[in-house]
This record gives C-alpha cells, sequence and structure tokens, in this order.
C-alpha cells in the first residue's frame, strides 16, 4: 500500500498515512494543532523500496 503525506495548513505539522489506493482521504483533524479541515496531502503516493526494486529486476529480465 502506498503512504501519503499530508501537512497542515496552519501549524506546517506534517504526518504520514500508509493508506489504500480505494481510500486516501486526508485526516479530519490536525494530530498537533487539533484544528478540523486543514490537512492537505503534499506528496505522489510512494510504495516501499523492496517493491519498486522488484519491478525493475523483472523488467530487466525480460
Amino acid at each position: 500500500m502506498p503512504s501519503y503525506e499530508y501537512e497542515c495548513q496552519l501549524c506546517k505539522a506534517r504526518v504520514e498515512l500508509v493508506q489504500s489506493l480505494d481510500k486516501h482521504e486526508a485526516p479530519a483533524v490536525c494530530p498537533s494543532c487539533n484544528m478540523e479541515h486543514t490537512m492537505m496531502r503534499v506528496n505522489i503516493p510512494s510504495t516501499s523500496v523492496s517493491e519498486s526494486t522488484a519491478e525493475v529486476s523483472e523488467h530487466e529480465e525480460a
């Protein structure tokens, strides 16, 4: 599952969550300042390094 990084628009706190591709909603409340609806995603979802390495190895063998 990919990880998504969110940042609070008020206090700039960041949190990284591992979420499914189907459901990757921003947290409703900032874990740092406890304000509602301030979190925005700040990255492109990424998977673990081992999954990426496995994909490269499969393509190199072909």
